[in-house]
């Protein structure tokens, strides 16, 4: 391990802890409330074709593994149900790569739903504090901005016995603006899910 990876590494886990501290934090503060935490788990398998985004496309297969959990706050407090309600979710993912590093995200979030015209809209305020390492991206702050991409994502589940089985399929195509690079990536996943 070289010693930039190391210094990076040591400069995360103070925040990592600060985010995980707030966000359990966050999570209990809902505990008197009549609704229970709902957590959740998903591991998934895939292939991406171009998993460090470059134009060299390098392909690699996958693992990914997902814990999250989520905490309502308050909910709706008037007799026709017209009230905000409010949730906080913490959600950790851990993606093992076969041929390439191997990268993590942490977040945690708030999100408030207002009543916007007798709820006939549906408006969500979010917040987000998220930290996550991935090795393999390349640099962007001397790349410019990033211009010209196409997104394209398929997704099909069904539940059985309350578990989500699911597969996606996935496809970017993302040109630099500064640059002439051109990364395009397909992605494919099958996995499996469930709340509890």
């Amino acid at each position: 391990m070289s010693s930039e990876i190391k210094t990076r590494t040591h400069k995360l886990k103070p925040i990592v802890t600060r985010l995980l501290i707030m966000a359990g934090l966050c999570l209990t503060s809902g505990i008197n409330q009549p609704s229970a935490l709902d957590m959740g788990v998903e591991a998934s398998a895939g292939y991406d074709s171009n998993a460090v985004l470059s134009a060299q496309k390098t392909g690699s297969g996958f693992a990914r593994y997902r814990l999250c959990g989520e905490q309502s706050l308050f909910s709706s407090t008037t007799p026709s149900g017209e009230g905000p309600s409010g949730s906080v979710v913490l959600e950790g993912q851990y993606k093992d790569y076969f041929d390439v590093s191997d990268n993590f995200r942490v977040a945690a979030s708030a999100e408030i739903e207002p009543p916007l015209a007798s709820k006939r809209l549906v408006a969500h305020l979010l917040a987000e504090a998220m930290v996550f390492e991935n090795r393999e991206l390349p640099e962007y702050d001397n790349a410019g901005p990033q211009s010209d991409t196409v997104l394209l994502d398929v997704s099909a589940s069904r539940t059985i016995n309350q578990w989500e089985l699911f597969a996606l399929a996935g496809w970017l195509d993302r040109e630099g603006a500064a640059t002439t690079d051109t990364y395009k990536q397909t992605r494919i996943e099958c996995g499996i899910s469930r709340l509890f």
